[in-house]
Parts: C-alpha cells; sequence; structure tokens
C-alpha cells in the first residue's frame, strides 16, 4: 500500500522531499533532518487529495 502510495505521488510530480513527508521518512542528511521544516500539512493534504480523487481508492469527499 504504502509503495503503491509513493507511485503515485511520484505520477502526480509530488517532490521527493514532500513525498517522503507523506510517507514519514527522514530528511536525507542530517542537516536537511535538523533545519528543513516538513510542508506545511494543508499543501500535503492537497496531495493526498489529488492523489485520491484520480485513483478513488483513498476516500476523497
Amino acid at each position: 500500500m504504502r509503495h503503491l502510495f509513493g507511485a503515485q505521488l511520484k505520477k502526480k510530480s509530488v517532490v521527493e522531499e514532500d513525498r517522503a513527508d507523506l510517507l514519514g521518512h527522514g530528511g536525507k542528511s542530517e542537516t536537511s533532518e535538523r533545519y528543513c521544516e516538513p510542508h506545511e500539512i494543508a499543501a500535503l493534504y492537497e496531495f493526498v487529495q489529488e492523489v485520491a480523487s484520480r485513483d478513488g481508492s483513498v476516500g476523497a469527499s
């Protein structure tokens, strides 16, 4: 399920950093993990809704 979701995000051209945030992955380096804040939850929610509306398998409202 997680791999499928990641693949769908990539198809939607969601940038790698935002995909990592949505999938619960840490930063690529200690610097990015320490000094870069995750994307705002509202923007991440929009990415999820895009995937859900296209795929129809996630309960989009």
